[in-house]
């Protein structure tokens, strides 16, 4: 047991008593004991003493318009898988997501601000280390437990005080690191060491920001575009903070059934979605919809759309792309409307093969469109297939399947329509089915399987080097998707359900 501060010897409540009055003592002398056992509980621990809060307040801030993400969690629910999914990325790959991952993963509270600037992506933190991880970092040695964490590590005396640099052979540029009063601070350049002891001599402020989702859960993320993609849709000059696409995610991990539980909240999607069409959604009950889910199931989305009147302006991009495709058949705008009006899924799964690639299958699912939809299918083979009889289909009058060049399906009865490149006796995702059932009122749902879409971007640059010519640049090479891959495998498959367009909820099984 280490050795105690003095004032929490044995006359220490006797001092406190003689100066509080009576009403407050019993209350004080539970408070002292408290702290005693807290103060313990920390250092038989192995950690230094310091409060499982947020460290953000002790990082500074990246700025306005600069593209922002922004984590805090407590130990057990930093996201290392995500972290290395991300260091696979061309656009995010920074050596300190290497580092993050196995060591932030293991501290007693971190945070960490991914800064998207136009020289680059620039990542710091701040982290509670063990005990003996802070005195050997306050020395300039390497923590035992990390030589294992690294491929041949090694921490060298910067040109600074107090400042020393991370190197080893998986990391492409040293990481400096700082510790003092009990934390742990790292950044991958010397720019934002300086801007942190900024923050630490009072020179400039911390983060401020306050968890609004959740406050009490363990992980919480911030992103923000910082106006970037608005300001490169309308060739503004530079981007506007206040039309930012900014999104707050809190989440808790639950050890006994493997799955991470989410709630999420969204502001600024009028910036990108009609406004008109944002505030049509309505909650609807998906709970006993037969949607078609292709197994194997890579990805899933439904929504249920909103009336667009006869205003199609005010629709998204994806959707007057489809009614343009519409009316090029010969569809009338009354149609038009029913069609893309209610329920409505998009299923990325099962097989289809073209040429001799074997590739996913591709199917939209329209239920509750009656007529319009018999109208649509007789349209799609006389028009887009110049006139070519389908075999029939099991269960649908309207349309039906053909394999010539490849399997095309178009067909209808009088409760759904489905329009795609897969087989209709595919087998149907269970799992996702279940999830489904469970969704009594939400405007919009997504179910993604990480492994199964990192095995299909893994089959990409095969079929890139087909298409590309020598002299072109192929868009994901071989080294890049086998990467990715192996990162997706450990994500496992979430589902996110929407409330609205601006909240919602989502659980990961992994």
């Amino acid at each position: 047991m280490p050795r105690l501060p003095a004032f929490f010897s044995g006359s220490f409540p006797e001092r406190l008593k003689s100066r509080l009055p009576g009403k407050y003592t019993a209350a004080a002398f539970l408070l002292s004991v408290f702290t005693a056992v807290v103060l313990i509980h920390s250092l038989d621990d192995g950690r230094v003493a310091s409060p499982r809060t947020s460290l953000l307040g002790l990082l500074p801030d990246s700025g306005p318009g600069v593209p922002t993400a922004v984590i805090s969690a407590l130990k057990g629910e930093f996201p290392e898988d995500l972290a290395r999914l991300l260091s696979c990325g061309r656009a995010v790959s920074s050596p300190m997501m290497s580092f993050f991952a196995p060591v932030l993963g293991a501290a007693d509270s971190m945070a960490m601000v991914a800064a998207f600037r136009e020289s680059g992506p620039a990542i710091y933190g701040a982290f509670t280390p063990t005990l003996e991880e802070y005195d050997s970092l306050r020395l300039g040695t390497l923590p035992g437990g990390w030589k294992n964490r690294f491929v041949s590590p090694e921490l060298w005396p910067a040109d600074r005080k107090g400042l020393f640099q991370l190197t080893a052979e998986d990391i492409p540029s040293p990481i400096y690191i700082i510790a003092e009063d009990g934390v742990s601070f790292v950044a991958d350049s010397l720019f934002d060491v300086d801007r942190i002891m900024d923050v630490r001599n009072g020179v400039a402020g911390g983060i401020k920001r306050k968890w609004s989702v959740a406050a009490e859960r363990g992980g919480h993320v911030f992103f923000s575009d910082g106006g970037v993609l608005r300001s490169r849709m309308t060739g503004s000059a530079a981007p506007n903070p206040k039309e930012a696409l900014e999104l707050e995610a809190a989440w808790a991990t639950s050890s006994d059934i493997r799955a991470v539980r989410t709630d999420w909240r969204m502001s600024g999607a009028e910036h990108f979605i009609p406004k008109n069409f944002l505030s049509g959604l309505q909650k609807d009950d998906w709970s006993r919809v037969d949607v078609f889910m292709p197994d194997p199931l890579v990805l899933s989305f439904g929504i249920a759309l909103p009336d667009p009147g006869r205003l199609m302006s005010h629709m998204p991009s994806p959707l007057k792309y489809l009614a343009d495709q519409l009316k090029d058949m010969g569809l009338r705008g009354s149609e038009i409307q029913a069609l893309l009006t209610g329920r409505t899924a998009f299923s990325v799964g099962g097989r289809t093969q073209i040429l001799w690639f074997d590739l996913p299958g591709l199917v939209i699912d329209m239920s509750g469109r009656g007529e319009a939809s018999h109208k649509m299918i007789e349209k799609f083979w006389s028009e887009k297939f110049f006139g070519v009889e389908p075999g029939p289909v099991e269960g649908f009058d309207h349309g039906g399947l053909t394999d010539l060049p490849f399997t095309v399906l178009a067909a209808a009865n009088a409760e759904r329509a489905l329009i795609g490149l897969v087989a209709p006796d595919a087998e149907q995702n269970c799992e996702a089915r279940a999830m489904l059932s469970s969704v009594t009122d939400a405007a919009a749902w997504i179910y993604l399987d990480f492994p199964l879409l990192g095995a299909a971007l893994a089959d990409i640059p095969a079929l890139n080097a087909m298409l590309y010519e020598d002299d072109e640049e192929i868009p994901l090479d071989e080294e890049s998707a086998n990467s990715l891959k192996n990162a997706m495998a450990a994500l496992g498959r979430v589902f996110v359900t929407c409330e609205s367009a601006a909240s919602g909820s989502a659980i990961c099984h992994y």
